[in-house]
C-alpha cells in the first residue's frame, strides 16, 4: 500500500499551568509551515563592497511567534476576568501576557521536536531492520 502523503486533521490536547490546557494541530501541512516561516521574514538586501557582496536578512521574531501561535492553536481554555470563555482569535493571542505566550509557545516547541524524535526513532528502527547480517 503506498504511503499517505497529506496531513491528518488531528490534535493534541496540552495541559499547561494553572490547570489550564491548549489543544493544537498534531502537524502542520506545508503550506501552514511555509507560511509561519515566511511570517519571520522582515525584508532582505544585499550590500555590494567591489568585488564582495553580503546579503541581510532581516528577521521578525514577533510576527514568527504569532504566525507559529496562529497556525497551531486550534482551541485553549482561557478565561476572562469575568469567567466567561475567551475565543481563540488573533486579537486573543495578541493580547495574551509574555509569560503565557511564552509557555504556549514552549509547549507547541516541546510537541515538534517530541514528534522529530518519534520520526527519527522509526527511521532508526526501519533501517535497522533492513540491514543485512
Amino acid at each position: 500500500m503506498p504511503r499517505f502523503r497529506f496531513v491528518s486533521p488531528e490534535s493534541v490536547k496540552i495541559d499547561i499551568s494553572d490547570g489550564d490546557w491548549i489543544e493544537i494541530k498534531r502537524q502542520l501541512t506545508n503550506g501552514e509551515q511555509k507560511a509561519v516561516n515566511r511570517a519571520a521574514f522582515r525584508s532582505r538586501y544585499e550590500l555590494t563592497d567591489g568585488d564582495t557582496g553580503s546579503s541581510f536578512v532581516e528577521m521578525d521574531m514577533g510576527s514568527f511567534a504569532l504566525a507559529k501561535l496562529g497556525a497551531y492553536l486550534v482551541d485553549w481554555s482561557f478565561k476572562d476576568e469575568r469567567g466567561k470563555d475567551v475565543k481563540l482569535t488573533p486579537d486573543a493571542m495578541r493580547n495574551l501576557d509574555q509569560e503565557t505566550a511564552a509557555e504556549i509557545e514552549a509547549a507547541i516547541d516541546t510537541h515538534i521536536e517530541t514528534l522529530a524524535a518519534e520520526k527519527k526513532d522509526l527511521n532508526t528502527e526501519a533501517a535497522s531492520i533492513l540491514t543485512l547480517p
